[in-house]
């Protein structure tokens, strides 16, 4: 997070000043900058100090604060690289056909939204014995979701669990 100077803490003796809404006061000296802050029950924030003047805004400390905040943690969501979240569904391999298109369906809506989506097939008990009866479900999925999204890698195998991770397409 980058840290600014406000009010007193600002050592600059001038500074060009804009307003909140953005309008333009000019060059002014530090006194009358944090005066014209303090008639309007504000604050002076200094948000380029590098430039030459610097230049200062008057606006509520706190809201700018959370603003930023919001900024930032935007960007770090964006930046993720591959995909955005990992949404994971999970079915037996007794699913009605219904479910399994429900399932579909809401994997398909993730992919578009640019998040990875896995599916993972879990066997209780003897269902294990007959794991084919689960895994043809599988190429269905892919087949139903080629438009959104590709499947990343193989089936894998997990204990008594199956999964298959699809990546969205990236369209554009």
């Amino acid at each position: 997070m980058v840290r600014y100077a406000i009010n007193q803490f600002i050592k600059a003796s001038q500074m060009r000043v804009i307003t909140e809404e953005g309008s333009n006061l000019g060059v002014l000296t530090r006194e009358e900058a944090l005066k014209s802050a303090a008639q309007q029950g504000k604050d002076l924030v200094l948000v380029v100090p590098e430039s030459n003047p610097p230049v200062a805004k008057i606006l509520d400390y706190k809201k700018f604060l959370y603003t930023e905040n919001q900024k930032h943690k935007k960007s770090v969501a964006g930046s993720r690289g591959k995909g955005g979240e990992l949404k994971e569904l999970r079915f037996r391999p007794g699913i009605g056909q219904g479910d399994l298109d429900n399932r579909i369906r809401r994997a398909h809506e993730w992919l578009e939204e640019n998040n990875k989506v896995k599916f993972t097939l879990q066997f209780q008990g003897r269902e294990f014995t007959h794991p084919e009866v689960g895994l043809d479900k599988f190429p269905g999925i892919t087949k139903e979701l080629a438009d959104a999204g590709s499947p990343e890698g193989e089936v894998k195998r997990d204990g008594k669990n199956y999964s298959l991770t699809y990546l969205p397409i990236k369209v554009k």
